[in-house]
């Protein structure tokens, strides 16, 4: 047909990598705003700040096996896409409380929590996904 656009698919593996991308992006971004928040707009002890980004790491060590199984179950695609997904949400209920001056230190645990579980389903998932990107040439692609 004359003057179609011709649509080409986009490879896996640079599926797989710009969500890697923007993944560590984003968890970076947020982990250095986290601390900041704690520290500088909540003026928190370092006691306190510690313990802030323990809750946010800590979901991930004690639930990695439990977010290992969610992907062998439902498939690492399809629950790192959701996972991802929902990963959007956190910030956007924590924009909403700064935006409404409701920012408290239970308020970052609670975020922190959130997101550390949903961390904790992401990892496993995604790194289950590199077996199928790579193509059979896994020590190549890492």
């Amino acid at each position: 047909m004359p003057g179609a656009v011709k649509v080409t698919p986009v490879p896996p593996l640079k599926l797989y990598l710009t969500a890697t991308a923007t993944w560590y992006m984003s968890m970076g971004l947020q982990t250095v705003l986290f601390s900041w928040l704690v520290a500088m707009v909540l003026f928190e002890t370092p006691e306190k700040v510690g313990l802030a980004q323990m809750a946010l790491l800590l979901p991930g060590l004690l639930l990695l096996l439990f977010g290992g199984s969610l992907g062998d179950r439902f498939g690492q695609a399809r629950v790192a896409f959701v996972a991802q997904c929902c990963a959007a949400l956190p910030p956007l209920a924590l924009a909403w409380v700064l935006h409404h001056g409701a920012l408290t230190y239970p308020v970052m645990i609670i975020y922190a929590v959130i997101v550390g579980c949903i961390q904790a389903i992401v990892m496993p998932a995604r790194d289950g996904l590199l077996n199928e990107v790579a193509g059979g040439r896994i020590q190549h692609t890492v």
